[in-house]
C-alpha cells in the first residue's frame, strides 16, 4: 500500500491523504466491477494464476510475468479460463 500511495502522489500530484482516498476509491470501484461483471472476489487468491508485487520487484515484474506466460503457453494440453 505505501508504494501505491507514493506512486499516486507522484503521478497525480496529490498530498498523502488525498492519495490514500484516491487509492481507496479506486480499489472500491475495481472490487465492484469484478463482482458485478464476473461474480469474482478480487481478494480471493484462487482467482489468480500468478500474483506479483510490482512495487517490490519493479521492472523485473514484467520479466517474471512474461516468463510465466511463456512457460504456461508452451505446455501441451488444453487451456482453461480457471
Amino acid at each position: 500500500m505505501p508504494v501505491r500511495i507514493q506512486l499516486v502522489m507522484e503521478h497525480r500530484w496529490l498530498r498523502e491523504e488525498a492519495a490514500r482516498q484516491f487509492v481507496a476509491e479506486s480499489d472500491k470501484q475495481r472490487r465492484r466491477f469484478s463482482h458485478d461483471y464476473f461474480g469474482a472476489d478480487r481478494a480471493e487468491p484462487l482467482q489468480y494464476h500468478l500474483a506479483v508485487n510490482a512495487g517490490r520487484l519493479g521492472p523485473t515484474a514484467v520479466d517474471l510475468i512474461a516468463f510465466a506466460a511463456q512457460r504456461y503457453w508452451q505446455q501441451p494440453g488444453p487451456r482453461s479460463a480457471t
